[in-house]
């Protein structure tokens, strides 16, 4: 059974027709003037103190541009015009001021800082060119990778959990946190080729798993670059 929203002006259309006994079936939705379909599966919500977390900093990021003044809203919208970013179906965008309000101050927020209510100077980091190795040293992961960051630049450091065999790659909305807190596993600046050594204390990795790895820069400002990932990485 197919159940069908018709969205303005009547071309498109979003809903989720169901598999045999109300299983499974197919997600249709429209994005911009396109409509697309894709497999329907139950989504991923441990419940984690991460993911609460997270869901905690996004509210008050909401709540704190609904509270700017007029003046300081428009400068946020003013700042946003013309940053293009890419949304799951692989289209452009551009942000808006909320949106641009919202990215800064989560990973401020993330990283122990307050909201800021005017908008930073949008200074680019510079990238992660390749992540050489991953391995496991106690309770440390230990990540080397190449660069090309500025020396007032942070990575922002990711895993997976260990994957199901060597042959499964990470999907993008696999990588997690695994330091007890955001902020350990936002990183400074060191050399490259720079060594991140963090504890990992929040999922179980053990030496001969495939995990995927992703570094994301940050520009001094909290603005994030281009994330690079390898999504299957043996530990050593």
């Amino acid at each position: 059974m197919a159940i069908v929203t018709y969205v303005s002006p009547f071309e498109t259309f979003r809903g989720r027709s169901t598999g045999p006994l109300g299983s499974g079936g197919v997600v249709t939705y429209p994005i911009g003037s396109a409509n697309y379909a894709r497999a329907f599966v139950d989504p991923d919500n441990p419940e984690s103190a991460h993911q609460i977390l997270i869901r905690a900093y996004l509210t008050q990021a909401a709540q704190g541009f609904s509270a700017l003044s007029s003046a300081n809203a428009d400068a946020w919208r003013a700042a946003a015009v013309g940053i293009i970013r890419k949304n799951t179906a692989g289209q452009d965008y551009e942000l808006s001021g909320a949106n641009l309000y919202s990215l800064i101050n989560l990973y401020r927020l993330m990283d122990g800082q307050a909201l800021t209510a005017t908008p930073p100077a949008l200074t680019a980091p510079g990238s992660i060119t390749s992540i050489t190795s991953v391995t496991k040293t106690g309770t440390d992961l230990v990540i080397v990778a190449a660069h090309t960051l500025a020396a007032t630049d942070f990575t922002f450091v990711r895993v997976t959990a260990p994957l199901s065999g060597s042959a499964r790659l990470a999907r993008p909305n696999d990588y997690r946190t695994f330091t007890a807190t955001f902020a350990a596993s936002i990183v400074p600046y060191a050399a490259t080729p720079q060594t991140y050594t963090l504890p990992e204390d929040v999922l179980s990795i053990i030496a001969t798993d495939y995990v995927g790895v992703e570094l994301l820069p940050l520009g001094p400002t909290y603005y994030p670059g281009v994330a690079r990932r390898d999504p299957s990485m043996l530990v050593a």
